[in-house]
């Protein structure tokens, strides 16, 4: 079974009149902020409370910088932990989109070439390949609540696998190295299940 429907898009064509693409989300005709600011002139982050150490840090971040905090959180990129470079890559990304407008494209045509920018590199990561091979191919010997803990474990163990292929490579999720890729991680599963149990 080949499971990469499940989370792989391969990115479309950005049209001026905002056909949906690869990171469709709707958006309003203006430019997101950098910056959030309150009456008294404090900077703050939407939707959360700034305490310190790790709030400093996310202090000021835009929609695209929290959009992209969270997705590098949620797969596991070990620059999900570099703020400069999720605030840099997120005002390029605010850049993207003014430009676009500035070109004539709808707000949802820009906002996805604000997306591209955003995402540029970072559309795989290794947890996310792996997590998906157990998904797919051992969903009943790996059972759902254990999954992400199985992952985390797992990966340590086999990340030589990964070491010939460019994940950063935006061809790479539709090209044949991705399908030898996924192959290779599933043999690998196999064995290790098969001599050490879940």
């Amino acid at each position: 079974m080949n499971m990469r429907d499940k989370s792989i898009k391969n990115k479309s064509g950005v049209r001026k009149d905002g056909r949906k693409g690869m990171h469709n989300v709707s958006s309003k005709d203006k430019r997101p902020n950098r910056t959030n600011t309150n009456h008294a002139g404090k900077n703050c982050v939407a939707g959360s409370v700034r305490h310190s150490g790790r709030d400093d840090a996310l202090r000021d971040l835009s929609y695209y910088g929290l959009y992209l905090l969270k997705y590098l959180k949620e797969n596991r990129f070990a620059l999900g932990t570099d703020y400069p470079f999720i605030r840099l890559r997120a005002d390029e990304a605010a850049d993207s989109y003014e430009n676009a407008r500035m070109e004539g494209y709808s707000p949802a045509g820009a906002h996805e070439i604000a997306m591209n920018t955003l995402m540029k590199g970072l559309q795989l990561s290794k947890y996310g390949i792996l997590r998906d091979v157990i998904e797919g191919e051992f969903y009943n010997e790996v059972a759902e609540e254990k999954r992400d803990a199985f992952t985390e474990k797992l990966l340590s163990s086999i990340d030589n696998v990964f070491s010939v292929y460019d994940l950063a490579d935006e061809a790479f999720p539709s090209s044949a190295a991705y399908d030898r890729l996924y192959t290779e991680l599933t043999d690998a599963v196999a064995i290790y299940i098969e001599e050490y149990g879940v």
